[in-house]
């Protein structure tokens, strides 16, 4: 009877953590941790865009400039410094470093995402 209780808890605990690891790695999958800011620079070089009504957004990235309009233009285009953390799989701009952009694989296809908002890649 103690064999057979002592089989099934290290069932348990061996469910557990598998469970914990396939948890952990899914979360891994979408976070890309790039190698360098060159390899950051090349996903996130482009046109990205909200969605397409007076309120969304679009952002265009070269480099380490940021050029935030919005889709209506009823305000005017700002430009921003962008800085770059690979390691972590974000960046920001210099003059709100609350706000992180993260780059994530969605549906086979890099999107950028915030707090708030997701950003897809115009093409």
């Amino acid at each position: 009877m103690k064999n057979k209780k002592m089989i099934i808890a290290i069932v348990a605990v061996v469910c557990v953590l598998l469970v914990a690891i396939g948890v952990a790695a899914a979360i891994k999958m979408n976070t890309p941790v790039f190698q360098s800011e060159e390899e950051m620079s090349k996903i996130i070089n482009g046109k990205w865009m909200t969605g397409n009504t007076d309120f969304d957004f679009i952002i265009t990235i070269q480099g380490d400039s940021m050029i935030m309009e919005v889709v209506n233009g009823a305000r005017e285009p700002e430009e921003y410094h962008l800085i770059l953390v690979p390691e972590k799989g974000y960046f920001y701009t210099d003059t709100n470093t609350d706000n992180l952009y993260k780059p994530v694989m969605q549906n086979g296809r890099y999107v950028i995402k915030t707090d708030d908002w997701t950003y897809e890649k115009v093409e």
